[in-house]
């Protein structure tokens, strides 16, 4: 019961058994159908080289399907990524950083699903956001425009946040590495005299998001 959602509902075990088969591998573009026309393929290809050159981190799929009615690309797009078995230790590494967008060409929406390790900077809130920022492109060009908005807008709401996470990571190494490596000093006798100063960071095309 710890695992169900008290927002929606929502129980990991339902999508488990809603797709009893094998997805296919995470590749950047996995087009079921081939509905993806080559001059949309080269739009997102762009987008995509350019984001992942920002994030080098950053692993990214885009699945265009036609899901089955009552099916949400957001469930789909959870079970896709948690289920998707590594061949490889680095496969699995990846994961942890690795972006899916779910095409549903039957209900006319994109998802965005998010390894673990992506969570804490694309969390809902940013995903909501820049989904947002993006509608007018996928109402306007459909999902390939919408999508290559969609990785600008990504783009500029992870630049802060990757910068001050940089910031964090280094001002923790700088702690921790001074702790690990310097002599352990006996305290400081209490004098009477003043020490010596010292020298001195889900949308449609159509509405949605995951």
């Amino acid at each position: 019961l710890a695992d169900v959602c008290t927002f929606c509902g929502f129980q990991a075990i339902h999508a488990v058994q809603r797709f009893p088969f094998e997805p296919p591998p995470l590749e950047r573009f996995i087009d079921v159908e081939g509905a993806l026309q080559p001059r949309e393929r080269r739009l997102l290809d762009k987008a995509i080289s350019r984001f992942e050159r920002r994030f080098p981190q950053i692993t990214t799929s885009i699945c265009i399907m036609r899901l089955p009615n009552g099916i949400d690309g957001r469930e789909f797009g959870y079970w896709f990524l948690n289920r998707r078995r590594a061949t490889t230790q680095e496969e699995q590494d990846a994961r942890l950083h690795h972006l899916l967008a779910v095409v549903d060409r039957n209900s006319k929406t994109t998802s965005i699903t998010v390894g673990y390790g992506l969570d804490c900077f694309l969390d809902d809130q940013v995903l909501y956001r820049t989904l947002e920022q993006a509608r007018p492109e996928f109402l306007g060009g459909g999902y390939a425009a919408g999508l290559a908005a969609w990785f600008k807008a990504a783009e500029r709401a992870l630049i802060p946040i990757a910068t001050e996470a940089n910031f964090a990571a280094e001002r923790w190494q700088r702690h921790h590495g001074r702790a690990a490596t310097a002599p352990r000093q006996p305290p400081t006798p209490p004098t009477s005299t003043p020490p010596q100063r010292q020298a001195k960071q889900q949308v449609s095309y159509s509405n949605t998001h995951a």
